[in-house]
């Protein structure tokens, strides 16, 4: 599945408690806060790849139906213009067979 992240920024901005990223004010290090888009998005860490961090951390541990859920419901508390991906990501789901 592919999740359709979209591109707020509003998750690079809450860094506070990710050592690394968190340039010192919580926003992470890599963020242009002129486009809110990633300087290494290509090459971002695991923690920053939703896909990723699902198969690799937590496949074994929960369905992907929770897990997106889950992305989804932080996504919204962060920004509530991220409230349609809970019609997406459930979309997403069932397409990929994951619901």
């Amino acid at each position: 599945m592919k999740y359709p992240c979209t591109r707020c920024g509003s998750c690079c901005r809450k860094m506070e408690r990710v050592a690394g990223l968190n340039r010192g004010d919580g926003v992470c290090r890599f963020l242009d806060e002129r486009t809110d888009l990633c300087t290494v998005y290509a090459t971002r860490p695991l923690q920053c790849r939703v896909d990723d961090s699902y198969t690799m951390r937590f496949r074994s541990t929960m369905s992907a139906r929770t897990y997106y859920m889950a992305q989804v419901n932080r996504c919204t508390k962060l920004n509530p213009i991220n409230a349609a991906l809970s019609h997406d990501v459930t979309a997403a789901l069932q397409l990929a067979g994951l619901d």
